[in-house]
């Protein structure tokens, strides 16, 4: 399955190679695992952005993942082989808090929860009854210097169990706690991203611990906008 480490956690050796001549610019591009096996292989564009089709691995060098980027985002029916499904992915865009992530087509999407602070929220019902969802808030003027310090004075319980990142460009930090909702015992997921003097937070609510397709749309977060409409 997908996990936190498999998104970046573990030591990498990153080999860009000579760009072919596409027109595009686009260059042949890998990631591989410490014991040399190959993680990720496909092209990057000028801007650095994922672009074509894409072919990520195990570290036993069994394909994992498959599909295509657009100028950096997942575009279209992706292939997973833990458990063997599909996804089509689309790219949600906020022009106006100028962010944008990766989320499935089968996720019913209900913007503009501006009086509450939550910018979005997208639903997916998958079994008796329960809709698996997610969120984004964003918290500005935190006061905070560091992402810890920011954490701490929006989401203090998340703290102690934090795990640090990068997504994007962004210093960030995620952790999974168990909590009740709508009656039901789930896990969340919490993410948290610094943008400038901005928080923002993802909230990821599922009965399925092992369900890292939730990791992907975390990891997929862009702040600024990068593609042009």
């Amino acid at each position: 399955m997908l996990t936190a480490r498999q998104f970046g956690l573990i030591l990498l050796i990153v080999v860009a190679c000579t760009p072919k001549d596409s027109g595009g610019g686009d260059s042949e591009f890998a990631e591989y695992y410490a014991n040399g096996s190959p993680k990720a292989i496909g092209k990057i564009d000028a801007a650095g952005r994922r672009v074509g089709h894409w072919v990520y691995y195990y570290e036993n060098s069994e394909p994992r993942a498959s599909g295509a980027y657009n100028k950096g985002m997942k575009e279209g029916v992706w292939t997973y082989t833990r458990p063997l499904r599909e996804i089509n992915w689309l790219t949600y865009h906020d022009k106006e808090l100028n962010f944008e992530l990766n989320v499935p087509d089968s996720y019913q999407v209900t913007p503009n929860y501006r009086g509450t602070g939550v910018v979005a929220a997208f639903s997916h019902e998958i079994q008796n009854g329960f809709k698996q969802n997610f969120n984004v808030t964003r918290i500005n003027d935190l006061g905070g210097s560091s992402l810890s310090e920011m954490v701490s004075k929006a989401d203090p319980t998340s703290v102690p169990k934090l795990t640090f990142v990068e997504i994007d460009v962004h210093e960030a930090a995620h952790t999974t706690l168990i909590v009740e909702f709508e009656g039901i015992e789930v896990f969340n997921r919490r993410f948290f991203i610094k943008a400038g003097q901005s928080l923002y937070m993802l909230n990821f609510f599922d009965t399925e611990e092992n369900d890292n397709i939730f990791y992907e749309v975390a990891f997929s977060f862009r702040h600024p906008i990068k593609n042009a409409f």
